[in-house]
């Protein structure tokens, strides 16, 4: 990835992810009316891009303690969502996660605003390096929190236009669900994600 520039070459990728989003995050469509509304408004932030290894196990279990303990009350499960992205890469297969909190009441409030955050290709499966072992031990934090958040693992078909989306639009990604818009540099839609 660090020989790729930061132009994203197929929104189509980005688009993909951000439907599985949108679908995960359908509850706070409330009425039929709000349907294509800017009824969340999204922060994603990237904590581990391709190429970045140093403190990607620690940082994501800090990140799923932090999301989980972040209500000052007892809720019932789960109260926190982990998105894996898996994309079939020939001999392996990359793995990438979302970590996100759940807030199913809030749809009553139309000032919703939530970070997301992006570890974008921290592991891999099937080859003898690193990245197995990683999946595994991130695999074994995302069990050991359970009922507590849910895993819901989608096949996307590639990866690396969402990572370029934090290189050219971030570092901080900011998008509306259900509608998708996200907004441009000054204020204008950018019309590739709508």
């Amino acid at each position: 990835m660090s020989e790729e520039n930061s132009e994203i070459r197929d929104p189509k990728h980005i688009n993909q992810i951000f439907r599985i989003l949108r679908k995960e995050y359908s509850i706070i469509e409330n009425r039929p009316e709000d349907n294509m509304r800017n009824l969340y408004n999204v922060y994603m932030i990237p904590v581990c891009l391709p190429d970045t290894t140093v403190y990607v196990l620690e940082s994501f279990e800090t990140i799923l303690n932090g999301v989980i303990s972040r209500e000052s009350a007892p809720r019932d499960p789960p109260i926190a969502d982990v998105i894996e992205l898996v994309v079939d890469e020939g001999d392996i297969k990359s793995h990438s996660y979302i970590v996100a909190a759940i807030k199913e009441d809030e749809h009553k409030n139309k000032h919703i605003s939530a970070p997301l955050y992006a570890f974008i290709r921290p592991a891999t499966s099937g080859y003898g390096g690193d990245g197995p072992a990683d999946r595994k031990k991130i695999q074994n934090m995302i069990d050991s929190k359970i009922p507590t958040i849910r895993q819901k693992v989608y096949n996307v078909d590639d990866i690396r236009d969402f990572a370029r989306l934090f290189k050219e639009s971030g570092p901080i990604v900011r998008f509306f669900i259900p509608s998708l818009n996200m907004p441009g540099r000054p204020f204008d839609p950018d019309k590739r994600f709508a």
